[in-house]
């Protein structure tokens, strides 16, 4: 969430993945998922989905990269 905030702040639009798993999902709940999802829910909260299509341009990759760059940092 923290490094979403902070690309957000440069412009920068992210998205949360595969929330919910399978195992909640509506659709998959009752008969597609047999184990614990121990990995997965582990990964989950923490898959931060970064922009990504034919029409991103070097000027935008370099927004996202650097972003991301900062962000992670001051992680650190």
């Amino acid at each position: 969430e923290r490094v979403a905030a902070l690309l957000a702040r440069d412009g920068v639009e992210t998205r949360s993945w595969y929330l919910p798993l399978l195992d909640r999902h509506p659709a998959f709940a009752k008969s597609c998922v047999d184990s614990s999802l121990q990995v997965a829910k582990s990964l989950a909260p923490r898959l931060l989905g970064l922009p990504f299509h034919l029409d991103l341009d070097e000027r935008a990759l370099g927004r996202i990269c650097t972003g991301l760059s900062q962000a992670l940092g001051s992680h650190a």
